[in-house]
């Protein structure tokens, strides 16, 4: 099983009937995932194993394949009970779908406001394709290398509406912000990792040609945040945190701000399991979702308060 540290934020699965050709497959399957758990999973220790597996095992002892979807449900919401919020089961046709090449990505847009303040959108990135994570992180890298060329006194980071998928992209492409280094790590029970933003051979992303660096790497940078940044656009926004010149701005974010490791299983489907939590540089943990440093209500206006800032000489 390959486990590779990526976020993702909630997605629905279908949990399509027909994904196990037989009840075999299906047992075997179901107690790949239990295994998982019990050896991974950040709230495995709060778990009572010998009463989980055993009400597991039996339902899935008496069940047809047409319940398949329910229990391995069932799974998933007993997780979510112990306060893990963000794991996920995606059978082998979403599984496929996240790795293909897709028409239907956006990607990272950008605005000069008042001459002198760059503005980078950042949309989700669902994708696990290297061709279009690729696409993702160079789209951003050029669009602030184009910004840049402008007198920029600060630059504003939109993640408002960025439910998650791929964090490594949305990294790899601010690179050009920021010196290189650690900007975060993951943090379980016993270990802490750190993770980095790389100008060369970033993270996830592979082949980068444009390694463009900004003229001014001390300009302050404002983070807007919603209810709706979620996942990977958390991590994202965190990446930019602990810095004397970063500042959030709008609600609270959604508070998926765990660690999902990715592990096949044998049927093909994917078992994205939280395995900890995520720090920003300053190894502050952010358990359920980021606060923001500026509160500012949805109705009012948020970009404005943000250029306001950045325009503040301190």
């Amino acid at each position: 099983m390959k486990l590779i540290p990526i976020f993702f934020f909630v997605i629905t699965s279908s949990f399509a009937f027909g994904q196990f050709n037989d009840k075999k497959e299906f047992k075997k399957v179901t107690s790949e995932i239990l295994d998982i758990i019990k050896r991974k999973s950040m709230v495995r220790d709060s778990i009572d194993w010998p009463e989980f597996t055993h009400e597991i095992e039996n339902e899935v002892d008496n069940a047809d394949l047409s319940q398949a979807n329910f229990i391995i449900y069932k799974i998933i919401r007993k997780l979510r009970s112990y306060g893990d919020n963000h794991s996920i089961y995606q059978d082998k046709i979403e599984t496929e779908t996240y790795y293909s090449k897709k028409d239907s990505i956006s990607y990272p847009t950008s605005k000069l406001i008042n001459g002198n303040i760059g503005l980078l959108i950042l949309p989700s990135h669902l994708s696990m394709n290297p061709e279009e994570n690729l696409k993702y992180a160079t789209t951003l890298r050029e669009e602030i290398q184009n910004l840049d060329q402008n007198q920029i006194s600060g630059w504003i980071i939109d993640v408002r509406e960025n439910e998650g998928g791929n964090m490594w992209p949305m990294i790899a492409g601010l690179n050009p912000l920021i010196q290189d280094g650690i900007v975060g790590f993951f943090a379980s029970n016993k270990t802490i990792t750190n993770w980095y933003s790389k100008s060369i051979k970033p993270i996830g992303v592979k082949r980068m040609t444009n390694n463009y660096k900004c003229k001014d790497l001390s300009k302050k940078i404002a983070v807007l945040i919603s209810d709706k940044t979620a996942s990977s656009g958390e991590m994202t926004a965190i990446s930019l945190l602990g810095r004397e010149n970063s500042k959030t701005f709008g609600n609270k974010t959604a508070g998926y701000t765990t660690a999902n490791a990715m592990y096949k299983l044998s049927n093909g489907a994917t078992l994205l399991l939280a395995v900890s939590y995520s720090m920003d540089k300053n190894k502050k943990k952010y358990t359920d979702g980021i606060n923001p440093d500026i509160w500012i209500e949805e109705n009012e206006d948020i970009l404005g308060s943000a250029v306001k800032w950045l325009e503040k000489s301190e």
